[in-house]
């Protein structure tokens, strides 16, 4: 102020209204999508070199295509996509599920990105009893909180005991979701590397060391097969 200078901002959360305390208490949201996350179980796990940590809950069930199960009140599971599958996918712009009723693994769940439309099989199949109506309007919510206010479904399944068996959890689910951490850092640094005409400046060029491999690749269409042999194709 002594300067004359006022720093004037819309918004000092850089306009991330889904973990911002203060609009959640504008929507009369409680609790705030923070202790929701802690509720949750989750734990950090460390991202090779150049990529993000993922989160891990210890409550759920993981299928190879990064779709989380968790058990609830009377043996209804709710479904979403997990932490590792959500940074694939980068910003969810739209989700479309099907509606309550019957659904199988042949179902798929629809979610739209900047390099399109990508269709995921359901990890259990059974009776649809609820779908989360708030990722019409906010489907963001998959990427800031996909444990908890971004899951997706809930599901009545037809075998609970036999297809939870066919899924990772406790240690076996963090073991696994490190070496598919490991995996998809080998993918993106040979994809930038062979793609390195394309994605800027470098070091040794006079420009700065890329921060995020992750957030860098994904904007690039060659990262499509990445992904879908992550997220799609098991």
């Amino acid at each position: 102020m002594d300067a004359g200078v006022v720093n004037y901002r819309l918004c000092d959360h850089e306009f991330e209204c889904e973990t911002c305390l203060f609009d959640q208490a504008i929507r009369g949201e409680t609790p705030a999508l923070a202790v929701q996350d802690r509720a949750a179980g989750l734990k950090r796990t460390k991202g090779p070199r150049g990529l993000p940590d993922f989160l891990i809950s210890s409550q759920c069930f993981y299928s190879p295509n990064h779709m989380w199960a968790r058990v609830e009140g009377s043996a209804r599971v709710r479904v979403g996509l997990d932490d590792f599958g959500q940074q694939l996918m980068g910003q969810v712009y739209a989700v479309r599920i099907p509606p309550p009723g019957a659904i199988t693994r042949d179902d798929t769940i629809e979610v739209i990105n900047q390099l399109g439309s990508h269709r995921m099989r359901s990890p259990v199949e059974g009776l649809v009893v609820w779908v989360n109506s708030e990722l019409q309007e906010r489907p963001s919510l998959v990427n800031k909180a996909p444990f908890t206010a971004g899951s997706l479904f809930m599901i009545e399944p037809d075998d609970l005991a036999g297809q939870l068996k066919e899924m990772r959890y406790g240690l076996e689910a963090e073991e696994w979701l490190e070496t598919e951490a490991d995996e998809l850092g080998s993918e993106v640094f040979e994809l930038m590397w062979s793609g390195r005409p394309g994605i800027g400046v470098t070091a040794p060029d006079g420009g700065e060391l890329v921060a995020d491999w992750l957030d860098t690749a994904r904007r690039q269409d060659t990262f499509r097969p990445v992904l879908e042999r992550f997220l799609i194709s098991r």
